[in-house]
């Protein structure tokens, strides 16, 4: 098993609807890779831990690292 842990800062300040809106399509995506994980966000950050195999994390990851709702990723 291989297992990432990155923080970032969200461009927006979050609330509980964006963060459900964000896990909800995560939770369909990442179980059909085998991926698993946590998520925790504050007002103004993401805390995550995805593991899986590694072909698949790294899938998921570089996919994460993308998304434009977040900043100042590091692992």
């Amino acid at each position: 098993m291989y297992r990432i842990i990155y923080k970032s800062r969200s461009v927006q300040t979050l609330n509980w609807e964006i963060v459900r809106n964000i896990t909800s399509v995560s939770e369909k995506s990442n179980e059909a890779c085998g991926v698993t994980g946590v998520l925790l966000a504050s007002r103004t950050h993401f805390l995550q831990a995805i593991e899986g195999r590694f072909e698949d994390v790294n899938a998921v990851f570089r996919r994460i690292a993308r998304d434009e709702r977040h900043e100042e990723l590091s692992i």
